[in-house]
């Protein structure tokens, strides 16, 4: 579940790969209906493109838009509401360019309704709304390149360059093939186009590819700033200040002429748990440490240096405190393994001898 939450979740990868297939899909679709269009009949004029293909291929096209729309509503990151992404210009994430992806959604939506009822508007009436296919997909590409995550990368630019030219080759040839009537239209309606594609090759120099487009596009300002580190809790230490003596209990766990181990907890001033664990030397002299914590946080590992009729004597330095700290456990043994006594913490050299 963290996967799903955490900026950037699987939900962001399948809505940029739902988006990049959608624009591809739309690209087909345009591509198939303007060959459909030129009703080219000669023996290498591909039998399958007909009717059927471009409507089977617009199909698939709103799956996956409708998929890219679901995912980027579901992504944790920009927490999109449904607001946001039917309702053009809302969103408070890059507005102008999220608008215009929108637009384009809900143009073709309009322009595949006005097909399913062809037969009631007319083919006139149809065949002019149709030609909002030219508007339809350069709008999803600017929106494309405007928000997507990947207009930097190598292959989604690739992707971009691809359908312009598919389709942008096509739109020529058909210029250059229909009907005399086309004629006075076709020098306007291809410089047009030439300029279009000058004013987007600028636009993305200076836009989606540029340094600031971030911050430019209209990314709140929320989403601009990294999340704070959290800084790392502090170590507990030891109040240096004034020493405490605190009654302690525990477990034997070894107990031999050569070693001793024993764990606890002690209760008083300040509440700890403790683990003892030292070794006797030939020469009579012992070592060991006393390992002692703070809510599972540990803030002192002294080494013992020796065993006093008082008891365990052991010396540390935290890490994060100032001075050196004396501990002396005295332990007494109880019934079976169990031991009781009391832990004193002071500064440097104050435990008993």
């Amino acid at each position: 579940m963290i996967a799903f939450v955490t900026p950037p979740s699987p939900v962001w990868f399948f809505a940029r790969s739902a988006g990049f297939i959608s624009l591809v899909l739309l690209t087909i679709s345009v591509s198939l209906g303007i060959l459909f269009s030129l009703r080219r009949r000669s023996r290498t004029w591909p039998l399958f493109v007909t009717d059927q293909l471009h409507s089977y291929a617009t199909l698939v096209f709103f799956v996956f838009l409708g998929l890219h729309i679901t995912t980027v509503l579901l992504d944790p990151f920009t927490k999109f509401n449904v607001t946001d992404v039917l309702v053009p210009f809302l969103s408070p994430y890059r507005r102008v360019w999220m608008g215009i992806g929108i637009l384009a959604a809900e143009l073709a939506l309009a322009l595949a309704i006005s097909g399913w009822v062809r037969s009631y508007l007319g083919y006139r009436v149809f065949r002019v709304l149709h030609y909002a296919t030219y508007v339809i997909l350069p709008l999803a590409l600017v929106h494309g390149l405007a928000t997507g995550s990947d207009t930097k990368s190598g292959w989604g630019l690739a992707v971009y360059v691809g359908c312009v030219l598919c389709v942008g080759g096509l739109t020529v040839v058909r210029l250059r093939e229909n009907a005399p009537s086309w004629r006075p239209i076709r020098f306007p309606a291809l410089a047009a186009g030439a300029a279009g594609m000058g004013v987007l090759v600028l636009w993305i120099a200076n836009g989606p590819l540029a340094s600031e487009w971030v911050k430019a596009s209209g990314t709140p300002a929320s989403l601009l700033s990294p999340a704070p580190t959290p800084s790392p809790s502090p170590l507990p230490t030891l109040a240096l200040a004034q020493p405490f003596v605190d009654n302690v209990t525990g477990t034997v766990a070894t107990s031999s002429s050569t070693e001793f181990s024993a764990s606890g907890s002690a209760v008083g001033t300040v509440p700890l748990t403790w683990v003892l664990h030292v070794l006797a030397n030939q020469d009579q002299s012992i070592g060991g440490t006393l390992d002692v914590k703070k809510d599972g946080a540990s803030i002192c590992s002294a080494t013992v240096s020796r065993l006093t009729d008082q008891g365990f004597v052991a010396t540390c330095t935290p890490a994060n405190a100032t001075g050196t700290i004396t501990l002396l456990l005295t332990l007494q043994q109880g019934s079976a393994s169990q031991v009781s006594g009391q832990l004193q913490v002071s500064g440097a050299n104050n435990a008993g001898g």
